[in-house]
């Protein structure tokens, strides 16, 4: 292609150039004002009055990873596009196409320059509260553990004593109870994380769109509950398997986030890790997502230490790194490069500051 070409291609206001530079969900939550678990049932921040919770947020049946809203009470749905188009003129009346590209790139300060960008006034949009269908999540065993589940934790060496001290469970059945009560009995590996009676339900091998689903509250942190501030570090991990693996293999005191796009809070980030720890490590997924979630976390807190693993591996975390080394009976390898990763830093040889 003409590098003239490309280059004017690369700096139009179109669809698919805003999405090159921030992802849908980010989209979403801007406008919305909050970060929105998927396939979760919410009063709509398209319109007032909704007292019965029906706007959602998924991942559509015929393109993977595009993202959609619907309002189950109206039928009203689609792309993020389409969503920022109502937030700005109405449900009824929504923003020109280009009205709402020239609004995300206003409010994103994405710097693309076609020649109306700089005539563009943005609108203030209001963000509306949105009040989350209340669901109550409970689970039924039988004190029994299926073969998948007991497999999925042997083949990452993590023992039942792990398992128990971070209430984690395989349970028979699961029931969500809200405006109906609904039972599944899982077809595929489950397992289940507690909080205080409250879960985090896992579906390991399902598709990503019904993979989590938990009921935590507000504030909830992975992890919070088992540190015993005994170390001079904590980390912070993605999930509460990258926690449980970190404390069975190293005695490594870690917390995370209770869903893939929700952080830390402000307070016990502050209030807890800053004041509790001598150094915090930040270790989230190496892929886009994580490394995005990564950097946005030590903008804000530019205390925390970031721990990637070296160019050369491919895989996104350490259970995985782990797994793959296991194949080829290189675990014990795979766990000494993990604990150096840590080491350099605790020992001096990499300086944080």
């Amino acid at each position: 292609m003409d590098i003239l070409k490309q280059f004017v291609e690369e700096n139009q206001l179109t669809q698919a150039n805003i999405l090159k530079y921030v992802d849908a969900y980010s989209i979403f939550s801007f406008y919305i004002g909050e970060e929105l678990e998927l396939n979760t049932k919410y009063s709509s921040p398209l319109r007032q009055g909704d007292a019965d919770p029906s706007f959602s947020m998924f991942y559509s049946k015929f393109k993977e990873d595009k993202l959609m809203f619907k309002d189950q009470s109206t039928g009203n749905f689609g792309d993020v596009f389409t969503f920022v188009a109502q937030m700005i003129g109405g449900v009824a009346e929504p923003a020109y196409p280009r009205e709402t590209l020239l609004q995300i790139n206003s409010d994103f300060g994405l710097g693309f320059g076609d020649a109306d960008v700089a005539a563009f006034k943005p609108h203030l949009l209001k963000k509306p509260p949105v009040r989350k269908e209340p669901i109550t999540i409970s689970i039924t065993t039988d004190g029994a553990t299926k073969k998948d589940y007991l497999n999925y934790w042997d083949y990452l060496d993590i023992s039942f004593e792990t398992r128990q001290y971070y209430k984690c469970k395989n349970p028979k059945a699961v029931h969500y109870i809200g405006t109906d009560h609904v039972t599944i009995v899982p077809r595929t590996l489950t397992i289940s994380y507690e909080i205080l009676g409250t879960y985090k339900i896992y579906h390991p091998f399902e598709d990503k769109k019904f993979k989590f689903r938990n009921n935590y509250a507000t504030g909830y942190v992975e992890g919070a509950l088992q540190l015993r501030f005994e170390q001079d570090f904590c980390i912070i991990t993605k999930s509460m398997k990258e926690i449980m693996f970190l404390y069975e293999h190293f005695g490594w005191e870690c917390v995370a986030g209770p869903s893939e796009n929700s952080y830390i809070s402000d307070h016990f980030m502050k209030e807890v890790l800053f004041k509790k720890y001598k150094r915090v490590y930040i270790w989230l997924d190496n892929d886009e997502a994580g490394i995005n979630a990564q950097k946005r976390y030590t903008d804000l807190y530019p205390w925390l230490i970031p721990i990637v693993f070296d160019e050369n591996i491919k895989q996104k975390d350490p259970t995985d790194f782990y797994s793959a080394g296991k194949q080829l009976g290189q675990q014990a390898r795979v766990l000494e490069y993990i604990k150096q990763l840590i080491n350099n830093y605790e020992n001096g040889s990499i300086r944080t500051n």
